[in-house]
């Protein structure tokens, strides 16, 4: 499960609706999160073999956003480099 450390605590991102996994990859100094989570969408083809879809996420202000697809059922959110 994705998290974050603010405060001296550890807080949860979760998951997009559905998802059971998640990882965080990337943070700017306004604290938005980028990183992958699984959704609810079965998938056997799954980028990450979880069974469902994997998209990439924006988390700002406790609140997930999927980034969405250019049509595929998949998508992995890459670290700056």
């Amino acid at each position: 499960m994705a998290v974050l450390f603010k405060g001296g605590h550890v807080v949860s991102l979760g998951t997009l609706p559905g998802g059971h996994l998640s990882f965080a990859q990337d943070i700017n100094n306004q604290g938005q999160v980028a990183g992958n989570s699984s959704n609810g969408t079965p998938d056997p083809f799954s980028f990450f073999n979880w069974g469902t879809q994997t998209r990439g996420f924006v988390w700002r202000n406790g609140v997930m956003h999927d980034l969405g697809s250019l049509g595929g059922p998949d998508t992995v959110q890459r670290p700056r480099l």
